[in-house]
């Protein structure tokens, strides 16, 4: 899972393209970003944020699937970002 890359050559120099290439973890754009939720009850819940509010927060835990968790704030002991999907 990532990117369209079709355009990639006209937003970006080759310099930095190379650079991405070999390190390619290096910048992770947010919406590629998994997040490490630690519960209050011990269990965690690992994947990419789809949104949040005041009272949840939505998570893809597979990014290949349409299935979402949805997290309560209330339940959420620690939140830890954990790089890309």
């Amino acid at each position: 899972m990532g990117p369209d890359l079709t355009a990639v050559g006209s937003r970006f120099n080759r310099r930095d393209m190379l650079d991405s290439i070999l390190d390619p973890s290096r910048v992770i754009d947010d919406k590629f970003r998994n997040t490490a939720f630690t519960l209050k009850d011990g269990t965690s819940v690992v994947g990419m944020i789809e949104r949040e509010d005041g009272k949840a927060v939505v998570v893809r835990t597979n990014p290949s699937l349409a299935q979402t968790t949805t997290v309560p704030v209330a339940n959420i002991a620690s939140p830890c970002f954990t790089g890309s999907a």
